[in-house]
Order: structure tokens, then C-alpha cells, then sequence
């Protein structure tokens, strides 16, 4: 199902593989200087990637199951 946490876990997951993607255009492509700046760049998309997903799994755990017990109550 496409809850909230769901979503933002995609949003992570594209942010890593368009990273990912670029890194990998950089380093092979014709201009091989920074190589060092673009790797701390993806590095630090993966670590901004991890925060969504740990905020994602917060989601998961707190939000998503008291709002369906509060559901089941009404429903």
C-alpha cells in the first residue's frame, strides 16, 4: 500500500539511484578532475537519503500503526 512512509522511502531510494547515476556519468566521463568533491557529493546524498529512511521506519513504526487503531476504532 502507498502510505505515507511507503512514499518517502521511494523519494530515498530515487535520491540514491539519480545520485548513483550521476556519480557514475561523473567519474567515467571525459573530465576527471574533482573526483574527490564528487564522491563526497553521492556520499552525502546517501546520508540524506539514510535520514529519509530512518524517518520513513519512525513513520512506519508510530504514526502509520496509531492511526490504523484509531481507524479500526471507527471503522
Amino acid at each position: 500500500s502507498m502510505v505515507l512512509h511507503n512514499i518517502i522511502f521511494l523519494i530515498a531510494i530515487y535520491l540514491v539511484s539519480i545520485s548513483g547515476k550521476n556519480l557514475y556519468k561523473e567519474v567515467l566521463g571525459e573530465e576527471r578532475e574533482n573526483i574527490k568533491y564528487k564522491i563526497l557529493k553521492h556520499v552525502i546524498f546517501i546520508i540524506i537519503s539514510l535520514l529519509y529512511a530512518i524517518g520513513a521506519a519512525l513513520i512506519e513504526t508510530y504514526i502509520s500503526n496509531t492511526l490504523f487503531l484509531m481507524l479500526r476504532n471507527y471503522i
